[in-house]
C-alpha cells in the first residue's frame, strides 16, 4: 500500500502534527511513529491483502465466471423449462385396449398400463373393439364437432347404463402409474354418469335433442330421438389420477333398460425416466450455481 501525503493538521494537547502520510508497513494494525525532523509523526496502517483470483485464473476470467457465467446457464435453465413445457410430451395420448376377460379390459397407455372394470351389476354391450373404430371421429356427427381431439380410428370400450328397477352398475378405470389430466371421450350417452371427480367440459354435442350436459361431477346425456344420435362429448379431470371411477343410470324410454356408451381414454404422456432424471438434473444444477452465487 502506498503512502500519499495529508496536509490535515491536528492538534494534540501537546504537539501539533500535520504532514500525515499513509505508509506501507508490515503491521497488520494501526501504529505510529515520530519523524524527528518534522516533529511529526507518520501516521501508518495496513489492512488485510486483497483476496487474489485464483493462480489459473486472470481477474477477468474470474468475473467471467462469477458473472457472465452464471447468467448463461440462468438463461439456459430459463428456456429448458420453457421447452419442457411446450415439449410435445404434453400432448394427448389414447388408451390401445389389448385384451378382455369378460370383466377387465387390460390396455397400455404412455408407457404404463390401464384397466377398465366393471362390477357385478356393470355389463359391456357387445364385444370389445380391439383393434380400433370411428365412433370418435367428428366426421360422423357433422356438422357437429364433439370430441376433442377427434380421432379417425380408435379402440373402444362399449359399456352400459342400467334404467331402474335394475342395481346400477359401476366402473373403474384404473392406471398403472398416477397420470396428469386424463380425458374421456364418450360416444352415444344417453344416461348420467356420475363420478368420484369432477369432470371439466371441453366440447360435446350441444343440439336440444342431444345435449351433452356437464354438471357437477355429472355427465348427463340424452336419448335417442330419430334425428339425432344418443349425446357425445368430451371431458378432462384436472391434475393427478391413479384411478376413475362412475356409476351409469339410463333415465331414457324403457325399451331394453340399458344404453350402449362407447368409451375411450387419453392421458398427457407420461415422461420416460431418462427424461425425468435430465430434468432433475437441470433443476439441482441451477439450485447449486444460485446457491453458490449467493455464498
Amino acid at each position: 500500500m502506498s503512502c500519499f501525503p495529508q496536509n490535515l493538521p491536528f492538534q494534540s494537547e501537546n504537539t501539533a502534527f500535520e504532514n500525515y502520510e499513509h505508509c506501507a508497513v508490515p503491521e497488520t494494525t494501526f501504529s505510529t511513529r515520530s519523524r524527528s525532523s518534522a516533529n511529526a509523526r507518520e501516521v501508518c496502517f495496513s489492512a488485510r491483502p486483497p483476496v487474489e483470483p485464483l493462480p489459473s485464473q486472470s481477474p477477468a476470467e474470474f468475473s467471467f465466471l462469477s458473472v457472465s457465467f452464471l447468467s448463461v446457464i440462468q438463461r439456459f435453465l430459463f428456456i429448458a423449462s420453457l421447452l419442457v413445457l411446450a415439449s410435445p410430451a404434453r400432448s394427448q395420448i389414447f388408451a390401445d385396449w389389448v385384451s378382455s376377460n369378460g370383466t377387465t379390459v387390460t390396455g397400455i397407455i404412455g408407457g404404463t398400463s390401464i384397466t377398465f372394470t366393471r362390477d357385478a351389476n356393470g355389463a359391456f354391450d357387445g364385444g370389445i373393439n380391439l383393434n380400433g373404430e370411428a365412433a370418435f371421429a367428428n366426421a360422423l356427427y357433422s356438422p357437429a364437432t364433439p370430441f376433442s381431439p377427434s380421432l379417425s380410428s380408435s379402440d373402444a370400450i362399449p359399456f352400459v347404463g342400467k334404467k331402474s328397477p335394475n342395481p346400477v352398475p359401476n366402473y373403474t378405470i384404473t392406471f398403472g402409474a398416477s397420470v396428469i389430466d386424463p380425458i374421456l371421450l364418450i360416444a352415444s350417452n344417453a344416461s348420467t354418469l356420475t363420478f368420484n371427480a369432477t369432470p371439466n367440459f371441453i366440447s360435446g354435442t350441444t343440439n336440444a335433442t342431444a345435449e351433452f350436459i356437464v354438471s357437477g361431477n355429472q355427465i348427463i346425456g340424452t336419448d335417442y330421438d330419430g334425428t339425432y344420435t344418443d349425446a357425445n362429448g368430451t371431458v378432462k379431470f384436472i391434475g393427478t389420477f391413479t384411478s376413475i371411477s362412475f356409476s351409469a343410470v339410463y333415465f331414457g324410454p324403457a325399451r331394453t333398460g340399458l344404453d350402449g356408451i362407447s368409451l375411450q381414454v387419453g392421458v398427457a404422456a407420461i415422461p420416460e425416466p431418462s427424461t425425468s432424471a435430465a430434468i432433475a438434473g437441470v433443476f439441482m444444477l441451477g439450485l447449486v450455481l444460485y446457491r453458490r452465487r449467493r455464498a
